[in-house]
């Protein structure tokens, strides 16, 4: 199925959701995937780990001792294996958590006893995520003796890439902590483009983590004006001192530095302390990015704790800031306690910010459970209602289109079905303007169902001209006079179009 073109109202609806579904997917799976216990691992190892002949491993290959040392001293003093069979056992690990420290561990080790030998023993790898875990034990260790040597070897030996990119931006970070200015004059001397522009905004947070008021005034007082990098400062201080950093971030000389500063500090501070967040930053910022900030503020603190967030947010002056951040509360509930956020949207006694609240549940619950949030929709006022009706069709056309077809054709509500199929009519326009005709043609609705035909209808002429010319010839005598009127202005307006 393709979505509408970008840059409508409605695709842009649709990629919001479908964006918002695929973080919850995503987020679901990581937990779901990504959790292994490491004893039930062993258990199915079973021959291996007690030593069972029939395996094909050695029988202490697998054992914690082997893979990590004896866990009750220091991590680092006991990883003095061979480096070549770190790796080769490694690669014999299926778990990515394993598999990784075990590669970055074989690459410190190697960095230690053999520089040179242990970039070559990096280039037999062949996954990329190999490669990578390995470089970064190598260049941990390597940028703490000689930075500028291995930026150098990351230059002229890897191909750009992400390879090339990460090991230049760990470099950059710890010899930003150690000698910024060193660091800089490194970086604009040998690097360009993107990568130039990432090595100083990874040098940047070595250097605010070492001396923040440092970083901070040398970047408001030269002429470097990444905004990336003035987030990155914003959020490393906000790390170790949110009110100084929202303080100097608010203060910066020029719009967009400030904008993307402010942002990052008012993410941090309310992921760390979101009532003094709200009670600070608000006030802090430039007026016209007062919105923006309660925005932000409303979608970290309502992952933690809605309520709050809906108390602080019912204190905000009315207007767009205070409906804004509404709506976006609104759409984080709902996704974890629908209920909880309805319940909440009754509460509200202003018209403005309860319809803005009212719409983005209807969006966000139309994903989820279509059906409900029609339901409850449908028994809201119409003025209320309406609206947000649009808003969920438009999810549910998103994300299950059959389940949405089989809904129309069953029901009993002909104004709230001709929404419906004009949503769903949508979607489907982009790959079948021909099933989008036969679904308005169900509306009962004579305005509407005119209006959704000659759209469609002159969508097929773009695409299939005489597929369209077959149809209306087909369907001329089943038309009323109206919409044959309609179309035939279409057919005219086709012809007089052309070259």
């Amino acid at each position: 199925m393709r979505l509408p073109a970008n840059g409508t109202a409605f695709a842009n609806s649709l990629l919001a959701i479908s964006g918002f579904l695929a973080g919850i997917v995503s987020s679901f799976v990581a937990i779901e995937a990504g959790w292994f216990e490491r004893n039930e691992r062993k258990e199915k190892r079973g021959g291996v780990d007690s030593g069972d002949p029939k395996g094909n491993t050695p029988p202490d290959l697998w054992s914690e001792n082997a893979l990590f040392g004896d866990r009750s001293k220091n991590r680092e003093d006991n990883s003095g294996q061979d480096p070549k069979f770190q790796v080769e056992r490694a690669r014999l690990e299926f778990d990515p958590q394993l598999r990784s420290e075990l590669l970055n561990r074989a690459g410190r080790e190697g960095a230690r006893r053999d520089l040179s030998e242990a970039l070559t023993i990096g280039l037999e790898l062949e996954r990329v995520q190999d490669q990578l875990d390995y470089y970064r034990g190598v260049y941990a260790e390597w940028s703490d003796t000689d930075p500028e040597s291995a930026l150098d070897y990351a230059k002229r030996s890897f191909h750009p890439g992400t390879l090339q990119f990460e090991l230049v931006s760990l470099v950059m970070n710890k010899w930003g902590y150690e000698n910024p200015q060193t660091a800089l004059v490194w970086a604009k001397s040998n690097l360009a483009g993107p990568l130039l522009d990432q090595s100083i905004t990874d040098m940047m947070i070595g250097w605010t983590r070492r001396n923040p008021s440092s970083a901070a005034g040398w970047i408001s007082n030269s002429d470097y004006r990444s905004q990336p990098a003035f987030a990155a400062i914003a959020t490393t201080w906000a790390e170790q001192d949110a009110r100084a950093a929202a303080d100097w971030a608010t203060q910066v000389p020029f719009r967009a530095g400030r904008r993307g500063a402010t942002l990052a500090v008012a993410a941090e501070w309310t992921r760390q302390d979101p009532r003094t967040a709200a009670e600070t930053m608000v006030d802090l910022a430039d007026p016209d990015q007062t919105t923006d900030v309660a925005t932000l503020i409303a979608d970290i603190w309502g992952t933690s704790d809605p309520e709050s967030a809906a108390l602080w947010i019912s204190t905000l002056p009315g207007g767009t800031m205070r409906d804004q951040a509404a709506g976006t509360l609104a759409t984080v509930w709902a996704t974890r306690d629908i209920q909880s956020a309805v319940a909440w949207s009754e509460s509200i006694g202003d018209p403005s910010m309860r319809s803005r609240v009212v719409n983005h549940l209807g969006t966000t619950w139309g994903a989820l459970e279509p059906e409900n949030a029609i339901q409850w929709l449908s028994g809201l006022e119409s003025q209320l209602a309406l609206p947000a009706l649009e808003g969920a069709f438009n999810s549910w056309a998103a994300v299950q289109p059959e389940s949405m077809r089989d809904w129309i054709e069953s029901s009993e509500t002909p104004s709230i079905s001709d929404r419906a199929r004009r949503s769903l009519a949508d979607v489907v326009s982009q790959e079948s303007p021909l099933e989008a005709i036969e679904l308005s043609l169900g509306m009962s609705d004579e305005a509407l169902r005119d209006d959704s035909v000659a759209r469609y209808y002159r969508l097929m002429r773009k695409v299939d001209e005489a597929s369209a010319d077959e149809w209306y010839r087909e369907m001329t005598s089943q038309l009323s006079f109206d919409m044959q009127t309609r179309l035939e202005r279409e057919n005219r307006n086709s012809v007089s179009s052309q070259p």
